[in-house]
């Protein structure tokens, strides 16, 4: 495929990425993984391409070369042993592997509320999440900057507007990212209708034990 595209998928924690990741490769037909840092064999030469990290991410040796080990710290909490992406290196390593036409980043956002609740069902303390949430989303604008100076183009993907109405919002983002939808349309509308939106669901709810995973498999 000489025109071939890479989605790389990078975003806080709790936003939506593996959703994301997912809707690329259901509805695009990208090759790849919901999972971080997966990258598809270098020999696959005839689909598009979907890379997702989070925002840091767990820190594994085998993906050393673009995602750094460090401690970083954030209103006084430390975040020790988590895996920051340097975007510089993954560019460059998608550029070797890969070769292809264009790079997009998506980049899932979603409402802060609704970000930390998610955060706090899932373990983390309330003054962490918040403060790791802060760094992540500093971490993406500085990557839209630097990107912007890279002819690399950059894509925000509302979680709100994608849970709420998937249809208009996968359709606009094909047609930003020019990755045509490979679903009939009656296999378009089944897959949309099991995009659920899960903000209401964090706030609500109280009892930890009904709490219940995202299905991040389309």
């Amino acid at each position: 495929m000489t025109d071939r595209k890479v989605v790389l998928v990078i975003g806080p924690q709790f936003c939506g990425t593996k959703l994301a990741a997912s809707i690329c490769k259901t509805f695009f037909g990208c090759t790849g993984e919901v999972w971080d840092g997966h990258t598809p064999s270098p020999l696959d030469k005839s689909s598009n391409l979907v890379i997702r990290f989070s925002y840091p991410t767990i820190w594994r040796p085998h993906y050393s070369e673009v995602v750094e080990k460090k401690t970083k710290y954030a209103n006084g909490i430390e975040f020790r042993n988590t895996g920051w992406v340097n975007i510089d290196k993954l560019i460059s390593s998608v550029k070797k592997l890969y070769a292809p036409k264009n790079i997009h980043i998506l980049i899932p956002i979603r409402d802060f509320s609704s970000v930390v609740k998610s955060g706090v069902r899932q373990g983390m303390k309330l003054e962490a999440i918040k403060a790791l949430h802060l760094l992540s989303v500093e971490f993406m604008i500085n990557l839209i900057k630097d990107c912007n100076t890279k002819n690399i183009q950059t894509h925000w993907l509302s979680y709100e507007f994608l849970t709420y109405d998937p249809a208009t919002c996968i359709s606009l983002l094909s047609n930003e990212i020019n990755l045509p939808i490979i679903l009939s349309e009656k296999d378009f509308n089944k897959k949309c209708s099991k995009i659920i939106p899960r903000n209401k669901f964090h706030v609500d709810s109280n009892n930890d034990l009904d709490y219940k995973p995202a299905n991040h498999l389309l």
